[in-house]
């Protein structure tokens, strides 16, 4: 008897490679390791800390000029600004984007 596909396509099926759960929960696993600080290249080390010394700064700046400003100041709800800022970049970047008014003189 000669399989319904073999009938219609006139070539057999694939083949199927067999994989083991153990092999694709090795696979995932060792692709999922995090590495320590200290297992990470110099150029890796460098980025991370210049990175995370930018968004701080940011963080600090854009609070440091939310609590100076008048509310008039300010486009918005000052808390929900304060809370937007501890969005990683995104936050002080759209505070000092969209948040501030500039009054001119």
């Amino acid at each position: 008897m000669i399989p319904v596909n073999q009938k219609i396509f006139g070539t057999p099926p694939p083949a199927v490679a067999v994989v083991e759960n153990s092999q694709i929960k090795e696979h995932i696993m060792a692709a999922a390791k995090k590495k320590k600080f200290s297992e990470l290249s110099l150029a890796s080390k460098v980025s991370l800390i210049t990175a995370a010394t930018a968004q701080i700064t940011l963080l600090i700046a854009a609070q440091i000029d939310l609590s100076r400003r008048d509310s008039s100041q300010v486009r918005g709800n000052k808390p929900v600004w304060a809370a937007v800022n501890f969005i990683s970049f995104i936050g002080p970047l759209s505070y000092f984007t969209f948040g501030r008014t500039h009054n001119k003189r």
